[in-house]
């Protein structure tokens, strides 16, 4: 018991003596003693914390610009893989397609084919169609389109 009791008296002089001391930094706090140094522990704490964020950003826009970079390194590498890869993907599709729109071609437009040189045409939902006859020397490929009501000329 008499341990407990000194242990307890301890406490209470130590506590009273950080009350003081308390008390004392609350006085100077008030009287205006202390300002200088408080502003400047501010001022520290506000510069380290610009600081760090300024870091933070900058390690985060670095790691943005690589990670980029290696994208853009990855994506060239292997573009021709990935383009020839997407391409043999729909050439079925397009044969598919090609061979829908040429059996629901007009016939009007099968019959002009057949009276029309190589290098004049019709493109009809994407699909060029040329002519049947030989090609004519020294003129240009002629397509000819139509969009609504207006009539398209690609040379």
């Amino acid at each position: 018991m008499t341990k407990t009791l000194g242990k307890n008296k301890e406490t209470i002089e130590n506590s009273t003596g950080n009350i003081e001391e308390i008390e004392n930094k609350i006085k100077s706090v008030q009287r205006g003693e202390m300002d200088d140094s408080l502003q400047t522990k501010v001022k520290n704490f506000k510069d380290k914390f610009i600081k760090d964020n300024e870091a933070k950003k900058k390690e985060k826009k670095d790691k943005a610009i690589e990670h980029k970079t290696l994208k853009e390194q990855s994506w060239v590498k292997n573009k021709e893989v990935y383009s020839e890869d997407r391409k043999a993907k729909y050439y079925p599709k397009q044969y598919e397609y090609m061979l829908k729109v040429s059996n629901g071609l007009p016939h009007y437009l099968l019959k002009n084919l057949s009276q029309m040189p190589w290098n004049k045409g019709y493109i009809h939902r994407d699909v060029w169609f040329m002519g049947h006859l030989r090609e004519e020397q020294g003129q240009p490929i002629l397509m000819f389109e139509k969009k609504g009501h207006v009539n398209l000329i690609h040379e």
